[in-house]
């Protein structure tokens, strides 16, 4: 297509690439034969996976009283029965001990 005409009469010449656009068969076209997509997931992202499916499945086997149990966890934080050192100093203790922090 020949642009330099554009905005002068007799408009932009199309004759040079009309028989590509319709044949469908442009020559600046790449082609795309055999091209396939690909996905790979890592060890580590197969390991996370795991790990996420162990604890899914504890929480499925937690006693079905659980909604009592946040209404009361709730209650306990708001009245402050939550922000002791001791239980500052228990929360951090099972963070370690349950690997809360990777490196």
């Amino acid at each position: 297509m020949n642009i330099g005409n554009l905005g002068k009469p007799g408009g932009i010449d199309r004759s040079a690439d009309r028989s590509a656009r319709t044949d469908g068969k442009r020559s600046d076209t790449p082609s795309r034969a055999g091209a396939a997509d690909q996905a790979a997931i890592s060890a580590n992202g197969r390991d996370a996976a795991a790990q996420l499916e162990a604890r899914i499945a504890a929480a499925k086997q937690e006693p079905s009283d659980r909604a009592e149990r946040v209404v009361q966890a709730i209650r306990k934080l708001a009245s402050g029965g939550l922000d002791t050192p001791e239980v500052h100093r228990d929360v951090a203790a099972r963070m370690l001990d349950s690997d809360f922090f990777t490196a």
